[in-house]
Parts: C-alpha cells; structure tokens; sequence
C-alpha cells in the first residue's frame, strides 16, 4: 500500500519516504522460509548509460525511440530496464518511473536529451 501511496503523491520527498517504507515492509523475514530470490535489494547508483536510458523512460520515450536516440538496439534497452530495476529494486515499471521521478530523473531535459515530440499525418 505505501508504494501505491508514492505513486499518487506529488511531492519527491514524500514519494521516496514511502517508496523505502514499502520497500522496507517486505523484506524478507528473518526465518529462512522466502527464498534469497524473492525481493532485490537496491545496490546503488546508475551507470552512465543507464542514467541516460532513465531519463529518456521517465520522458515517456519507447524503448525502439531509445535506441535509436542512444544508437542501441531496442533488446538493450530492455536490458538496461531490466538492470535498472533491479538495481532499485522496483517491482513494476510504475514502480520503477516513480522511483526515477523521487531520485531527479526527468526533472530537467538536459541538452543531450531531445523532448519528446509527437506528430500526427502529414505534420512537418
């Protein structure tokens, strides 16, 4: 419940307070019965091409557009999602873009990030 609370929050500081209130309630107990897969543990920061992916999914940008802005393929995207999930120890991908949000990603479109542009038929 308190990682569907920092979803629907709107202030940072809040969210992530949630966010490692939630995280913290499922934690494994400590009588061996889950299994050491069961919940990953966040393990730091980004790597560089990482943070890039970041900011370019919290912008809303598909994993195909991605790649071609960062000159991978669309699977090594996927991977670096994957990885970044991981790493923060998201459950879902909304999970995952609010955490994003909560840590400064896609705050600022920096120079080396296009904005999102959306065209219709026809636009030039």
């Amino acid at each position: 419940m308190a990682s569907e609370a920092a979803l629907t929050v709107t202030d940072t500081a809040t969210a992530t307070s949630l966010l490692h209130i939630a995280r913290s309630l499922r934690q494994p107990s400590s009588t061996g019965r889950d299994s050491p897969r069961s919940t990953p543990q966040p393990t730091g920061s980004l790597s560089g091409r990482e943070a890039e992916v970041a900011e370019l999914l919290v912008l809303g940008v598909t994993y195909r557009e991605v790649g071609s802005r960062l000159y991978i393929s669309p699977k090594t995207v996927e991977h670096h999602v994957a990885r970044i999930r991981r790493r923060l120890g998201a459950q879902s991908r909304s999970e995952l873009i609010s955490m994003l949000r909560a840590m400064g990603y896609g705050a600022s479109t920096s120079s080396s990030v296009d904005p999102v542009t959306v065209r219709g038929p026809g636009a030039t």
